[in-house]
């Protein structure tokens, strides 16, 4: 508070956290100022294409218990259960680091072979990942910012998001958003974008706009 009270100004990420900096410090508004990050565009590229590959949809992020990872394997437990077990999903970081309800979650899975994690890829992987999800999955109940919706619609990767925190703010109205503890509704909108080209269109040429 006492910095925040002698600083000139107070930069943010966000409106969402520009609020609640107000909200919590008691600062002056006039002098808390949102400046929304930028995702880099990345240089034109070819990205061969992984015809071997089944298709997948992504999650990037830590692993803390707000980013809700274990609701993303139980959106994936859905999709398979309502759809059909063809969709791979593929998370950044490895399950050493989960909480325990994506522990659990993890272990409950129908199809634990269509699960895999990446590590900490280099940023040129991390766009190949992008370029070839059917989905990024975003469910998080609490993020500043949220740049991986932003990496992943300047790439042409639909996102499904909650609509919570800082996302719809970042996602505007590209994103699909979903209450993340409807499973069902989370898997029906991943499928949508899987089979529906002129919705998938639709939503990457919204992302572009957004980005």
């Amino acid at each position: 508070r006492a910095s925040a009270r002698r600083a000139a100004r107070v930069t943010t990420v966000s409106e969402y956290v520009r609020r609640d900096v107000l909200s919590r410090l008691r600062t002056d508004p006039a002098r808390v100022v949102a400046i929304p990050n930028g995702g880099d565009r990345p240089n034109p590229r070819p990205v061969q294409p992984r015809a071997a590959d089944r298709p997948y949809v992504l999650y990037v992020g830590g692993h803390e218990p707000r980013k809700n990872v274990h609701l993303v394997l139980c959106a994936m437990s859905a999709y398979w259960r309502r759809h059909a077990p063809d969709l791979g999903i593929r998370l950044t970081g490895s399950p050493a680091s989960f909480p325990i309800d994506a522990a659990s979650a993890l272990d409950s899975l129908p199809h634990p072979q269509l699960v895999h994690f990446l590590g900490h890829p280099t940023d040129a992987e991390l766009h190949t990942e992008y370029v070839h999800a059917t989905a990024l999955l975003m469910l998080s109940r609490a993020e500043g910012f949220g740049l991986p919706v932003l990496e992943a619609m300047v790439r042409g990767c639909p996102v499904v998001a909650a609509p919570l925190a800082s996302l719809p703010e970042v996602g505007g109205d590209a994103a699909c958003y979903v209450e993340p503890n409807d499973v069902d509704a989370v898997a029906d909108a991943i499928h949508q974008l899987r089979t529906d080209s002129a919705v998938r269109a639709a939503r990457v040429h919204a992302g572009h706009e957004q980005a």
